[in-house]
């Protein structure tokens, strides 16, 4: 039941902060907030795979971030759909830019987010 709590209580948090960062990011075209988001959210999880593996974070603390906050925080689904958005309206380069560089970026943030906890977790 626990666990249940930790994951919903980070899925509320990253949600909200999720609903944030759209109001604060604004952009035209390219879908700036969601590609911020997915990259942060990258970053996030790569430190907490990477603290949890040097320092043994407990079990919860792992899923309110990982399971909760990053699966409310990130939204590869809103991602998806605005891919397939860009390719209908015939901006294939845009959609095409979109997808590639926010995968490569995500990867490179988990990568970013591991590094990071080498460096500051003990």
């Amino acid at each position: 039941m626990i666990s249940c709590l930790c994951v919903g209580a980070g899925g509320m948090a990253g949600a909200m902060l999720r609903y944030l960062t759209g109001i604060w990011i604004h952009s035209e075209g390219f879908p700036l907030a969601t590609f911020f988001v997915n990259v942060m959210g990258s970053v996030v999880i790569g430190f907490i795979i990477g603290a949890s593996e040097k320092a043994g974070l407990s079990p919860n603390l792992i899923l309110f971030f990982k399971t909760g906050f990053c699966g409310g925080f990130t939204t590869f689904s809103t991602f998806s759909a605005e891919v397939l958005d860009l390719w209908e309206k015939k901006e294939y380069l845009t959609g095409s830019g979109y997808a590639i560089g926010s995968v490569m970026l995500c990867v490179l943030g988990v990568f970013l987010g591991r590094t990071l906890a080498d460096l500051f977790v003990k």
